[in-house]
């Protein structure tokens, strides 16, 4: 049978009590009463900061804050007056009645070609009429003195003639320094039986063959004919047949 536990007995309850009334009999630390700071070198508000006066003050007037500025009226970007505290703590007062803020206005040109001697105000300007082309008819500059300089320019041409077509140039030397595209051509080795003819004489012809007859100057076709494609050059061929504009 087995033998049953012994229990020990519980222990008394420790408790301990503070007794509320012991804080009460502390003394006071020294230095923790608000009686015992001496406050009488203290301020309880900030300095007042300058602030500008309500009209515009007189220049040369005693101000105390050195450095701020006050605008008449107040609050725009372009005062009338502005008064700024000096280093010897005195107004200077600055006058701009007569300052405009806004920028000058842009001279443009008059929408009609103006007449020459007709007073204008942008010196330099000058205008196109037609405008906003390369070539125009009327150029007029205002002048250093005031006034319109009208230039006529309708009878000019802006754009350069047309080149000579190469058929005009006579000499290999001609052709060969045009700004046109020109080659000088010689006649070919051509058989009189050939059905393509040998080229008549030497000349200046396009660079290219022709395609058709609107490709050739007034009184020449578009026609194949055989010339020496080593004329100047190292070379031992003596024909080639191409189109080129020729005499009928």
């Amino acid at each position: 049978m087995k033998q049953p536990k012994k229990r020990r007995a519980p222990r008394a309850p420790f408790i301990v009590t503070v007794a509320a009334t012991s804080a009460l009999s502390l003394p006071l630390l020294a230095g923790c009463s608000s009686s015992d700071v001496d406050r009488s070198g203290l301020v309880g508000n900030p300095p007042e900061v300058e602030v500008c006066p309500e009209e515009v003050p007189d220049d040369g007037a005693p101000c105390s804050d050195v450095g701020v500025g006050c605008d008449y009226p107040a609050g725009i970007s372009c005062p009338t007056f502005v008064a700024t505290c000096t280093d010897e703590q005195t107004w200077n007062v600055e006058d701009r009645t007569g300052v405009t803020c806004n920028p000058p206005e842009v001279d443009v040109c008059p929408e009609a070609v103006p007449e020459a001697g007709a007073p204008c105000s942008g010196q330099t300007l000058s205008c196109n009429y037609p405008p906003d082309i390369s070539c125009p008819d009327f150029v007029a500059t205002c002048n250093d003195d005031g006034t319109w300089d009208v230039d006529d320019r309708s009878v000019v041409t802006c754009n350069p003639p047309p080149l000579p077509p190469c058929d005009l140039l006579t000499t290999e030397a001609e052709c060969g320094s045009s700004e046109r595209s020109c080659r000088w051509l010689v006649p070919g080795c051509a058989e009189p039986n050939d059905p393509v003819p040998a080229l008549a004489e030497a000349g200046c012809f396009e660079a290219v063959p022709c395609v058709d007859n609107d490709f050739c100057s007034p009184g020449l076709v578009c026609a194949a004919r055989v010339f020496d494609p080593c004329h100047g050059q190292a070379c031992q061929a003596c024909g080639q047949t191409e189109m080129l504009c020729v005499a009928p």
